[in-house]
């Protein structure tokens, strides 16, 4: 038995380094210091403050104090997130808005509507056009002109042989005046467009120097300077405010975007609209001098001249177009209402759009068409 309590010390000699030893003493004190150390902490405060309500009130001020570490570690993050989310949608909302201020600037340019006939596409085109009207359309109206003339004679020889009376000077005259007339007409078909066209310009740019754009300028200016104001990015937020700005914003740009990419194409088709009037225009100047078919060269004049009367109605749209924006900015404001401003910057523009849009019906129904 000696012998063997003998041998378990020399094992435990043999395990029992210092080391081993510096490492048990240091785990020693640390349990000592987690349950000593509460124990030295109440010593310290007065007998009334050991009570039970003294360690609740401990605990729980604890117990708040890490809620509130794991409420600010998450909630900083967020709001700082949310800070620079509702900065960069309001930065876009502006951007926006001055945006659809300027396109509403660029789309009242009417000089497009304007232009000489001769210079709707630069000039390249009317070569075409009076090249097809001089050397393949004329010759059909000269042939169908003559065709009426022959009836006009046949009809007079009729006349002539049951009365038993030759065709006296006046009747042949007028029959010459009547083939003079309308020959002219055949001939100077292009210069007629021509001159159509001419008059309804004169006639658009007085309308344009009618329409001031004064105030609907500065009401354009207004709106830009708003929304690029400190104020006016500081009054949001939350992104649920700044959001509906941001895609009100959008819309009206759209809006206004559309409108001029209309105008652009209300103006290029009634142009080649024109021209293709123009090129045919010796046919129907020669059905006027056949009375089976004068209601035709009639409804053409008709038709070209309500092209050019509704370059006129898109001249007034378009002069108008600011001052609409201004009216319907006039009664509310981007500040306090800034999504009712949006909406009537589209509402405005959707009108101007249907303005352009219908302004061919419109000139239609003036001239009875």
């Amino acid at each position: 038995m000696v012998d063997g309590i003998v041998s378990r010390l020399r094992l435990w000699r043999r395990w029992w380094t210092p080391g081993r030893a510096m490492a048990a003493c240091l785990v020693l004190a640390a349990l000592a210091a987690l349950f000593l150390l509460p124990v030295e902490a109440m010593a310290l405060l007065s007998p009334s403050e050991r009570d039970m309500d003294a360690e609740r009130e401990l605990t729980r001020s604890i117990n708040e104090w890490l809620s509130n570490l794991g409420r600010d570690f998450f909630k900083r993050p967020l709001e700082i997130l949310n800070d620079w989310l509702v900065v960069t949608l309001a930065d876009g909302a502006s951007a926006a808005i001055s945006s659809t201020a300027s396109m509403t600037t660029d789309v009242t340019d009417a000089a497009i509507f304007l232009r000489p006939f001769d210079q709707f596409f630069g000039g390249a085109l009317i070569t075409v056009t009076q090249r097809v009207n001089y050397t393949a359309v004329r010759p059909v109206a000269e042939s169908l002109l003559g065709l009426a003339m022959l009836a006009q004679v046949m009809q007079l020889v009729q006349r002539s042989s049951s009365n038993g009376i030759a065709p006296g000077v006046p009747e042949v005259l007028s029959l010459v005046a009547w083939y003079v007339i309308f020959a002219s007409l055949v001939h100077g078909s292009m210069a007629i467009c021509r001159g159509v066209v001419s008059v309804s310009n004169d006639i658009g740019r007085g309308v344009w120097s009618g329409v001031s754009a004064s105030e609907a300028a500065a009401a354009l200016s207004q709106l830009s300077d708003t929304v690029n104001s400190e104020g006016f990015l500081e009054s949001f937020d939350t992104v649920g405010e700044v959001f509906p700005v941001l895609l009100a914003g959008i819309a009206a740009f759209a809006a206004t975007f559309v409108a001029r990419v209309v105008a652009e194409f209300v103006f290029w088709t009634r142009a080649l609209q024109m021209y293709a009037y123009a090129m045919l225009a010796p046919i129907p100047m020669a059905m006027l001098g056949w009375e089976q078919t004068r209601q035709n060269g009639l409804a053409f004049i008709r038709g070209f001249a309500a092209l050019a009367l509704a370059n006129v109605i898109a001249v007034f749209v378009t002069s108008a177009y600011p001052t609409l924006v201004s009216f319907a900015l006039s009664g509310v404001s981007m500040t306090g209402d800034t999504l009712g401003a949006l909406a009537s910057i589209v509402m405005m523009s959707v009108a101007f759009i249907v303005g352009l849009v219908q302004s061919g019906s419109w000139a239609q129904g003036i001239l009875g068409g």
